[in-house]
């Protein structure tokens, strides 16, 4: 909204033209306006806007640096040609300016939507993490407008799903969502690269189609889970889990865990018992002192 444009001979209006192969297709017009010249008190900037035959019920006066947009009230239709129109009035002292037009269509959609708990769980995982991409609407659909990051499989007689979520260096912090548990189809999830905490959730590992999964580069800890491992162990997955500094592979963290408690265990025993003897030692000397002075 920094730039505008203007007449180029200062010429009393602004014209817009646009044409469309479909005289059904329906046109939703979004015009921006705002004054970026600080203005004189004897001079005017006002103008009217028309597009199509609906006109702006009144003069549009831009304000400095402040936005101003004007819609039509409904949507243009039934023609093969629109032009909207911005005519400074008789007043104005200044030629009209444009800062901005948006022209957006209606389509219909004939592509059947996502599923909807996949479409439920990827606005669960946008919210949780505060996913910063564009992603709005169906997650796949349409195909030209899937979401940053994911893959989607299309068939002819099923509805989309989505079979790859890539959400690697991205600033996701938190613990690994449990949402990603309904996406039932996926067969790689990359969440490598963040700020993840907490454990690796044991649903990773009944995920049915899972073929890869990246957690390296993250802060998870406890145990990889059996299930994981025992698919990285048969081929059936590509599990990536390295750079996570608390995280263990093996159960031989359980062991290491077990050890540590019992020479915890063995040192305060020892300790107790030295504590013990050093009391029944000063007992006897206090005893026979008393002895001794009898």
């Amino acid at each position: 909204m920094m730039t505008a444009v203007r007449p180029v001979n200062n010429s009393d209006a602004l014209y817009y033209n646009w044409n469309t192969s479909d005289s059904l297709s329906k046109f939703h017009v979004f015009l921006h306006f705002a004054e970026l010249e600080l203005l004189g008190p004897d001079v005017v900037s006002e103008f009217t806007v028309c597009c199509g035959d609906s006109c702006h019920g009144e003069p549009v006066r831009p304000e400095y640096l402040v936005t101003t947009t004007i819609q039509t009230p409904q949507p243009l239709s039934g023609q093969d040609d629109y032009s909207c129109s911005i005519k400074k009035t008789p007043r104005s002292t200044l030629p009209p300016i444009l800062n901005a037009i948006e022209i957006f269509t209606i389509s219909q959609l004939t592509e059947k939507p996502t599923r909807e708990w996949e479409v439920e769980a990827m606005f669960d995982i946008r919210e949780t993490y505060k996913v910063e991409r564009n992603w709005m609407g169906d997650p796949c659909v349409p195909k030209i407008y899937f979401w940053d990051g994911l893959t989607c499989k299309y068939t002819l007689s099923d509805a989309p799903t989505i079979i790859s979520l890539n959400l690697s260096s991205t600033r996701l912090k938190g613990e690994i969502a449990a949402s990603l548990a309904n996406l039932t189809s996926i067969q790689s999830l990359d969440l490598s690269c963040n700020n993840l905490t907490g454990p690796v959730p044991n649903f990773l590992g009944d995920l049915p189609f899972l073929s890869s999964l990246n957690l390296s580069g993250d802060q998870l800890n406890g145990l990889v889970p059996s299930n994981l491992i025992e698919k990285s162990k048969k081929g059936s997955l590509k599990l990536s889990v390295d750079n996570n500094p608390d995280l263990c592979v093996s159960d031989s963290c359980d062991r290491d865990s077990n050890k540590q408690k019992i020479i915890i265990l063995i040192v305060a025993s020892v300790a107790s018992i030295v504590i013990l003897l050093i009391i029944v030692r000063r007992f006897k000397w206090r005893k026979q002192g008393e002895n001794s002075i009898a």
